[in-house]
Parts: C-alpha cells; structure tokens; sequence
C-alpha cells in the first residue's frame, strides 16, 4: 500500500501539468448548461465572437474532451463545440438568439449557460484579442499509446525474443500517472485494498478505487442500472417498465390456448392462492384484454402488495371504465411506461391532468403494446389528447393502430374520423363516419354523432334519413352517456336539414346546444321561422357573428327594435354593428343615437346614414354636405333645393334645376350704356329663356298623367 501512495503524494506536489479540459453538458427548460472541468483551470475568459462565444481556458489546457457535449442536449441552443487549431480556444456556435453567461462554479470548473434573449449590459463581453496559438503539449501532459508505440518501433530491435524480464515500468508509469491525476481532480477515491480472497454477494459493496464525475449543477449522467430513479413532478418515485411490460404477458398460441397454462399452479397447500401464479395470470389477461376476469383473478390475493393495486387499475382501465382508485397519479409526467396507464386512467376517467404530460412516454409505451390493445385504447387516447389540441400526439396514437394491415374494426375507424376532424378534414372524417355507421353493430351511435359533427364542422349537409336514425338511438339510449350526445346531434341533424322548427322543438333535450343552432339559423333558417323564435332575445351566449347576422336579418326584415335587442348582447360594436345600430335607430327616428352611434366613421356609407339622420334634424345644410363626403350628388342636390340654397344649385347643381335655379336669381343690372330699346329686348329675351327652363323642369318633376 505504501508504494502505491507515496508516487501518488509525489505526483500530488508537483506542479500542475497541462491537461486536457472535459466537456460535459445538461439541458433545463430554460437553458442549456456546459460544464468544463479541469484541475489547470484557473485564468480563463469568455468572449463573443461572430455566431457565438468563445472562451480561453489559458497555456496550461492543451485540448478539450467534446466526446460527451452533446450526449443529453439537442442543438436547438448550441449547434456546435469544437477547438480553434490556431488560438487553442473553445468555440461555442449558438443557434438561437441567446446569450451565455460564465461563472466558475469553484476552482476547476467553469459554467456556461446559455439562454434566450440578448444580453444585459452587465453580462456583455469584449470580444477577446487574438491569441498566439498554444505551446505544443509536453508529453508528459497525457498518457499517448500512440506515441508510445513510436518509441517502441524507433527502438532498435532485439536480436532474439524476449521471453523473460521483460520491463513494464514504461506502462506502469503512465497507469501511475494517469491514476494519480484522477486523485488530484477528486474523480478517483484511494482506499484499503479490498480482500479479493472472501466471496462477495454484491460487487459493489467491495472497497477500492470509484470513478465518477461528480456532482456538478446541471449534470448528470445516467444508464439503465443507474441506481437513482427517475422522479415525478410531486417528487415520486417514477414506477420502472417492468412493472408495465404487457407485451411480454402473452404466451404463445391461440386465445383459448393460453387460459390454461396462464391459470395453472393458482392453489397451493390448503387450496391457498399463490401470489406468484395469481399475479402470472391477471397479467395475462390484462394482456388479452379481459379487465373483468383479471380483476376476479387478483381479488383472490387476501393481502394485495404494490404491485397488485397497480394491476387491479389497469383492469378497469382495460375496459374503459373509470377505476375507483388510481395510485398512478402523478405518473403521467415520468419518462417511463408508468406514464401511458396514468394517462389512461385519466382518459377513461374524463378527468383533467393536474400535472404536465410526457407525450413522448406515452406515444412510445402505447406502440409497444399489443395490436388488439392498442385497438382498444386508442379511441379514448387518441380522443384524449385531440380535446387538449395535442393532434401531433394523437397522429402517433392513430399510425400505431392503424398501422396493422388487418381490419381495424368501426371503433378504430370512428377513432380516424376523429382525428381527420380534429386536423380540419371535415370531408374525410365524414367518409369514415358514414362507412362506419352503414357497417351497423353497436357504435352506429358513435358514427352518426360523428357524422354529424363532420356536417357541421364542413359541408353542413347531411343524409335526408340521419335526423331519424338518431332519433331511433336516442331512445335506446336513455339513461346512459351517449343519451346527451345524441340530443346534441338531432338538433344540429334537423337544423342542417333544413328542418329548423324540428331542431327549435328537440332544442329542449339538449339547451345547451342553442348556440350552435343559431348560428346555422342566422343564415339557413327562413324568415318567418327567424321572426318566430328571434323576436325574443335569448338569454343564452352566442358568438358575436352569429348576433351580427341575425341583427342585420331583423332590421332588414323592419325590426328595429328587436335587431338593438341582440346586438346588446355583443361586445364593444365592431364596423357592421355599427352600421347595423345606426340604420335601426335611423328607423326608429332617433337622429342623436343615429348620430353619436357614428361618431368617428368617416366612410361613405356612414356619412350617407348620418346626412339622412340630419334632414330628421332639419338642418339640410349639413345634410347636403354629408352627402356630398358619400358621392351621392343627387341626394346633396336635392338637400340644397330643400335649404333654397338656389346659388349653389345653380353653380353645382344639376340639370334642369341649374338652369332654373340660375333664372331664380335676381336679374343682373341693365347695361347703363343700352339704350330703351336695347335693354327691352334684352328683357324679352330673359324672360323667354326662364320661361324655357320652367318648362323643362316642369317637364323634368312632373309625372306625365295616367
């Protein structure tokens, strides 16, 4: 022991020799996190360069390790680590605009973070100045079997072959040396020399020399005996796969061939049940997927251990069925196959998940499963994560069980229609619903909502007989889950079939649905039907389009009144609502309303709806002038006849009123220079010429007599 730890105390005095610098990396939601540890690292700086940063660890560091940079972090942030051949420097690329900050986390290891945003002023880096290139390595900075190989060729060679005495200090050194840095940077722990003589049960209890990297912030690495399991967000343990594997619960041959060997050995002395054989076949019928007769096979355990509480929900989770208990909770966020039955259970439970989800966990455990599982779960998962707009999730979810070639059955097409739905192919989904409800069997049901759903999200059209055929599920569906969906969907089938005094009839089984049925009436419905049911707003809450529609259709229809009624039940009034508002209360000879509805609207049609609202004032004037800011020239001319404004209508107005309206004016003087009879004919021909224009108007005005 004592030849061994003096050279070690030896090398430990002795100066610090140039290294090789490692890299290692972490990823955090918020940033990305390197690591670069060496025991010579001491004067170092960071600096910005073109694309990214670039940081000198100073003479002593002869090269970076970058074998582990990027083992655990994507290149969404660094797209690149590699060291500069001519300046020694690290060069770190970003693919981002992000910022990276430096901190030495104690002597040997320096942080970088790199994260989104620029940097603050007090984070900013001078770019650093160009270095000389680094001093070759000596070799005794790392141990090189290249170089000893060189030296070894460069020997002369033996004349005969050496078969004893043959030197191995060159080797033993370099183990030495390479050994003896491992202490010096805390990587490598001494202790008493193990007994390897005495037996050991476990490997690991016994005493020497453990090689780790440490503890850094940010880092760590990890395999599959790594003895720390993964945690939950509530800090839980994350249950292992093995305990989920249910791909490998089968046995092999048919269904009914694998009944009886998967319940041989249940009963033991006594007719006791044997845990073992009882857990052996409630596996293998959650594996066939009979939650029932697995969750009878594992009530016959008197004291059920973990593991039997976490199959007995899967039993009901098999079938669908909401379990009682879900000690799964907070699974669903673990990296493991624990995340996929957590999920379940809150699909199959309709329940809302309290903690983030790892899709990816759940997308790989479900392609792991069984063809004739994944089947059967699918519908509610893939139904699970389209409500929650995860549709990349659920795209994985319909591949895997439609990637099988054999018949997938209607409820797997029922699931594709689903999911054609939710990606904005309402045309496709409606092919796969209508496919499944002409196939008959027991989801005809599920297929006709579908159906119905797709209508409504595209075409809004549907088969003549469908308002019948839901009407006929619908009572066999009373008093079950599909019965409030069904309501839903006769009343929207009667609407887009034309049949809207059906669909207000069937709205009482389903009021909730009111606001999708007004929004196929505003545009559908006829207008005796809309009078009929519009004429009293509903105390409901519907879309602004919906009441902007259906306001516009009763102030066109001469109901004023009622189209204020439901545009008061909008937000703040949007370009049509306005027009809407003033054109009602322009009906209802409210001028002021008219007038302060329009406030700030300077477009032609408001100014025309403003120029008639002030001819309800009597100011004819501003009218005229409104209508003239709307192009319309005749209403502004006949504005200005209105206000006897004769000398503007004879210098802007139309004929024949210009022409009148120019007579109408008092006659200009005599010429002072005429004499008598000059200016009698001058006044004979006035006076013909106003005659001329009177008749002309008159002929213009007057409708000639029946």
């Amino acid at each position: 022991m004592m030849r061994l730890v003096l050279p070690l105390l030896l090398v430990l005095a002795g100066p610090a020799a140039a290294e090789v610098a490692r890299v290692n990396t972490g990823e955090h939601a918020d940033f990305t996190r390197i690591v670069i540890e060496a025991s010579a690292l001491r004067d170092w700086h960071l600096g910005q360069i073109a694309g990214g940063y670039e940081l000198a660890a100073g003479p002593e560091i002869t090269g970076f390790d970058l074998s582990r940079a990027f083992q655990k972090i994507p290149r969404d942030r660094v797209s690149g680590l590699w060291r500069d051949v001519d300046t020694g420097r690290l060069h770190i690329a970003l693919a981002c605009a992000c910022q990276a900050v430096a901190f030495e986390l104690r002597p040997g290891i320096v942080v970088i973070d790199v994260k989104a945003g620029a940097p603050r002023n007090e984070e900013i880096i001078e770019t650093l100045p160009d270095a000389a290139p680094p001093a070759e390595p000596s070799d005794r900075g790392q141990y090189n079997w290249l170089a000893l190989r060189e030296e070894t060729i460069a020997a002369p060679a033996p004349a005969a072959l050496v078969t004893e005495d043959i030197d191995f200090s060159p080797l033993r050194e370099a183990l030495l040396e390479q050994v003896a840095r491992g202490v010096a940077e805390g990587v490598v722990d001494v202790a008493q020399s193990p007994d390897l003589a005495k037996p050991r049960a476990n490997l690991a209890e016994v005493p020497g020399l453990r090689i780790g990297l440490g503890e850094l912030p940010g880092v760590k690495a990890r395999n599959p005996h790594d003895p720390m399991a993964s945690l939950t967000a509530d800090g839980g343990i994350c249950l292992a796969d093995q305990q989920f594997q249910v791909e490998t619960w089968i046995l092999d041959g048919p269904v009914a061939a694998q009944i009886g060997p998967g319940r041989s050995g249940l009963l033991g002395e006594f007719d006791t049940p044997k845990t073992a054989a009882v857990l052996r076949a409630t596996r293998l019928y959650l594996a066939l997927g009979f939650g029932a007769e697995a969750r009878q096979m594992i009530d016959l355990l008197s004291v059920p251990d973990e593991e039997a509480a976490f199959l007995r929900e899967m039993t009901w989770i098999v079938d669908l069925e909401p379990p009682p208990a879900n000690p799964l909770a907070g699974q669903e966020n673990c990296d493991s196959t624990s995340a996929l039955w957590a999920t379940l259970a809150l699909a199959v439970g309709g329940d809302e998940p309290a903690r983030p989800i790892n899709a990816n966990a759940v997308a790989r455990s479900f392609s792991a499963l069984p063809v004739h599982l994944r089947r059967q779960l699918s519908p509610t998962l893939t139904q699970f994560f389209l409500q929650r707009g995860d549709t990349a999730t659920a795209r994985l979810l319909r591949d895997a069980t439609l990637r099988p070639s054999s018949e997938a059955g209607t409820r797997v097409d029922l699931m594709d229609a689903g999911y054609r739905l939710a990606t904005g192919d309402a045309d496709g989904a409606a092919k796969e619903a209508m496919t499944a409800l002409a196939s008959g069997g027991g989801d005809g049901p599920d297929a006709a909502i579908m159906l119905v759903h797709a209508a409504f999200a595209g075409d809004r059209v549907v088969p003549s007989d469908l308002p019948a055929t839901i009407a006929a599920f619908l009572i066999d569906a009373r008093r079950t889950d599909r019965e409030a969906r069904l309501a839903r969907a006769l009343v929207l089938a009667f609407a887009m079939s034309d049949d809207f005094e059906a669909a207000f009839d069937a709205l009482a089984e389903s009021p909730q649905t009111a606001p999708e049925l007004w929004q196929l009436a505003a545009d559908a419905a006829t207008d005796d039907v809309l009078l009929r049911h519009a004429l009293i707003v509903p105390s409901i809450t519907i879309d602004d389009d919906t009441v902007l529609r259906i306001a516009g259709r009763l102030q066109a229809l001469g109901f004023p009144q009622q189209a204020l009624g439901w545009l008061g039940r909008g937000k703040a009034p949007a370009a049509e609502a306005r027009m809407i508002a003033a054109r009602a209360h322009l009906a209802l000879r409210d001028a002021r309303a008219t007038i302060l509805v329009l406030e700030g609207d300077r477009s032609k049609e408001a100014e025309d709806i403003r120029a008639r609202a002030l001819l309800q004032l009597g100011d004819v004037t501003a009218a005229a002038a409104a209508f003239d800011r709307a192009d319309l020239a005749e209403k502004a001319d006949a504005a200005r006849r209105a206000a006897a404004e004769w000398p503007l209508v004879a210098e802007i107005g139309a004929e024949p009123w210009k022409t009148a309206a120019l007579h109408a004016l008092p006659p200009r003087p005599a010429d002072p220079t005429a004499g008598p009879i000059a200016q009698a004919v001058a006044l004979s021909d006035d006076s013909a010429a106003s005659m001329t224009a009177a008749t002309a108007l008159l002929d213009a005005v007057l409708s000639p007599a029946p």
